[in-house]
């Protein structure tokens, strides 16, 4: 769910993962993919914003969740690269159907 701004937990940045995921997944096109990108990774993005967020935890705890909020972001810019792929291939297909 991008529109509540969620706060930093293992739980959060968990169960948002999984979402951007299958939102990526049914994207049907590229500009939409690119607004869902934006959306998750952007400047006001759900995860900049929960890395912004990372100042109001402990330092223990900023650590972690530094390093989960790192992976998240990684495994969701390679699904949105990886699902960009797909989308430009269909596009040529068709083009050339």
């Amino acid at each position: 769910n991008l529109s509540g701004a969620p706060t930093v937990s293992v739980a959060n940045i968990s169960e948002l993962k999984d979402s951007l995921s299958a939102e990526i997944s049914a994207v049907e096109s590229l500009a939409a993919l690119e607004d869902l990108r934006v959306r998750c990774l952007g400047k006001k993005g759900v995860l900049t914003s929960l890395m912004k967020e990372l100042g109001s935890v402990s330092i223990e705890e900023r650590k972690s969740l530094g390093a989960l909020l790192n992976q998240a972001k990684t495994e969701l810019e390679q699904i949105i690269d990886s699902k960009k792929v797909s989308l430009q291939q269909a596009e040529q297909g068709a083009r050339l159907a």
